[in-house]
């Protein structure tokens, strides 16, 4: 448990390798020890990290087995978080169908657990939710939300984990060219520059990326870190300067 805290802590001090070794560790001992509820936590986890660094086929992998281990422990509760965190991954893959389907089965099992709204979807999850409605419009979002409310558990997972399988064989969209420069940073990270240089503000970038404002603003701290910068301003123009856009 101290290894898969400390493995977030250290990934928001920007510690890559360290934060990836401390996940890799938890989820080995996790496994040895047979302990699935650790196993689901750790390997959620690993998933986010192994994703936010642009590797997402093997965080579909990890994610997958990660909502397998929920399913035999039958956790509503931490299905509930998978679910939501699976329409995510929808709607970045241009489902979004699949996502208010997603979101409505996630919502009506937060509301027969009774677990908290924040535990479950992002921490804008009103917004998220606007965005889906956005893509599809009213009526076929309400459609597609009643059906995700009237799927049986069984169902919703079974649909969760296709929208992971299909993640995990897809190239990932992320992923940067290796003759580009990176300067350290991920994937992820450059998204985030490349989306700074083009004038977005930071609910635009978490609309752009299907992500939170706060994980943007946790982006954007490990950049100027990395890049020894202290402003926006100063971001455009290394950013320009270096071709990193």
């Amino acid at each position: 448990m101290v290894l898969n805290h400390l493995g977030g802590l250290v990934a928001d001090q920007g510690q890559e390798d360290r934060a990836a070794a401390c996940f890799a560790e938890s989820v080995r001992l996790w496994r040895e020890l047979g302990d699935l509820w650790g196993l689901a936590a750790a390997l959620s986890n690993l998933a986010w990290f192994t994703r936010e660094r642009g590797e997402g086929r093997r965080a579909a992998e990890l994610d997958r087995e990660s909502l397998a281990a929920c399913w035999d422990l039958q956790a509503e509760a931490d299905l509930a978080v998978r679910l939501w965190e699976t329409a995510e991954l929808a709607l970045a893959a241009g489902q979004a169908g699949r996502a208010a389907r997603m979101c409505g089965a996630a919502t009506r099992l937060r509301e027969r657990t009774g677990v908290a709204s924040a535990a479950v979807g992002p921490a804008d999850d009103e917004n998220f939710t606007t965005s889906v409605r956005a893509r599809l419009g009213e009526a076929a979002f309400a459609a597609e939300w009643a059906a995700g409310e009237a799927l049986t558990l069984a169902e919703a997972v079974a649909g969760a984990d296709a929208i992971l399988a299909a993640a995990s064989t897809r190239d990932d969209p992320t992923a940067v060219a290796a003759v580009l420069p990176t300067f350290g940073l991920t994937p992820r990270e450059l998204e985030v520059v490349r989306l700074v240089a083009a004038g977005r503000s930071n609910r635009e970038i978490a609309d752009d990326l299907f992500i939170s404002v706060p994980t943007v603003k946790r982006h954007l701290t490990t950049v100027f870190d990395k890049l020894a910068l202290r402003s926006r301003s100063a971001l455009n123009t290394y950013a320009h300067a270096h071709g990193l856009v």
